[in-house]
């Protein structure tokens, strides 16, 4: 016959013995029936999942005076419950961030330590709802899932206030490291411009007194007999039509230099400009430029 079923039989044989005992000895038999419902308990609750109750039961039906055969079995069966029973490990910080014992646990609703002496606290395997509670400090409550076998599992609580939170500020804007914008070569414009109007000047001027000049060579000159009035009429068109070339041809080259300097090189520093000047002289004139580098 299996062990098991050797087992429930002599259970089931020491209960007749029990109800049929004298009552001369009326101690034993209540000593017996306590181990054999311990016996059958322990067994339910186990299946159950309730392990702390099924070890106090284990420890009944394991002492002394059980019969033989109860006890044989609930020994090992207690080794096995206490093997599989998982326990928690409380660590708390107090306000101060510090850490302190002065916590009150509460497991399920029901109050399981005072205050915590850094030794484990002993659960059924599942979720449990746990409260801690330290002086003033609002409570805390957290939910946790035990595993059966799992042991001495760390479970960590702060009464410390939360730190403010913290907005992350932008990013300060850095200006990208360009170069200074150069402004346009006005002056190298205008010269430009100068010497274009001074060079078309030239033209009209210079065609004028020129055919001029040549009439007076074909009509009154050979006979000395011109109008001297007119004669210095065309000598002023042709100082002007020399004036307008050399005028033209220094602001327009002066222009070119400048807007080819600006393109190739740095800007020019604040004031700095260009200086034309025009110096009447006897029979013509004279023409100046300068500018500052």
């Amino acid at each position: 016959m299996p062990r098991r079923r050797w087992a429930e039989a002599s259970l089931v044989g020491l209960m007749l013995g029990a109800t049929l005992a004298p009552a001369t000895a009326a101690s034993a038999p209540s000593e017996t029936q306590a181990c054999l419902t311990a016996y059958s308990e322990s067994q339910l609750l186990r299946k159950d999942g309730q392990l702390q109750a099924a070890r106090h039961e284990l420890l009944i039906c394991s002492q002394d005076h059980c019969p033989a055969v109860v006890k044989t079995d609930c020994l090992p069966w207690l080794s096995e419950v206490d093997q599989a029973l998982p326990s928690i490990v409380v660590v708390a910080k107090d306000t101060a961030g510090r850490d302190t014992v002065a916590v009150r646990t509460i497991i399920d609703g029901k109050v399981v330590a005072e205050s915590l002496d850094g030794r484990p606290l002993v659960l059924d395997p599942g979720r449990h709802q746990i409260r801690f509670e330290h002086g003033a400090a609002p409570p805390i409550e957290q939910t946790i899932v035990t595993q059966e076998g799992v042991k001495n599992r760390r479970v960590d609580v702060s009464f410390a206030p939360d730190p403010p939170a913290t907005v992350p500020l932008a990013p300060t804007a850095v200006p990208p490291d360009h170069p200074p914008e150069r402004g346009e070569p006005i002056v190298g414009y205008v010269l430009g411009g100068v010497g274009v109007l001074a060079l078309g000047s030239f033209a009209l001027f210079g065609l004028l007194g020129k055919a001029e000049a040549d009439e007076y060579e074909e009509t009154c000159a050979p006979t000395k007999t011109c109008d001297e009035t007119e004669v210095d009429g065309t000598r002023t068109k042709l100082l002007v039509a020399d004036v307008s070339l050399v005028l033209g041809i220094a602001a327009l080259g002066v222009g070119v230099t400048l807007i080819v300097h600006h393109e190739l090189s740095d800007p020019e520093p604040a004031g700095a400009a260009a200086r034309l000047e025009l110096r009447p002289l006897p029979g013509g004139a004279t023409g100046m430029l300068t500018w500052p580098f």
